[in-house]
């Protein structure tokens, strides 16, 4: 499938409330769209790719090259060629 039509497109977002309006409900959120292409990851590329996402979820000592479905796991990587970005914020929330 990925090599028919490589072309992908990632969404993440962060929900922070659904409020009352004078018409009804709002959700106060931000939320990204990427649009680029998927391939698979290098040999060189995929224990550094696991890495990078058991150390997002603070597991960063968890001995990836020692894990037994590692050869089963197929590892891919994204190459993002537009952003873009969209919010509904009630006020000015601190982005650092």
């Amino acid at each position: 499938m990925i090599a028919d039509n490589p072309k992908v497109c990632i969404e993440g977002h962060v929900f922070y409330k659904v409020e009352p309006t004078e018409h009804g409900i709002t959700t106060r959120y931000e939320s990204i769209i990427g649009f680029g292409v998927v391939e698979s990851a290098e040999e060189d590329e995929i224990i550094p790719g696991l890495e990078s996402i058991t150390g997002h979820y603070h597991y960063s000592d968890y001995p990836i090259g020692k894990c037994k479905g590692l050869p089963m796991t197929n590892v891919y990587k994204v190459t993002i060629s537009k952003l873009t970005g969209k919010r509904n914020l009630a006020e000015q929330i601190p982005t650092e």
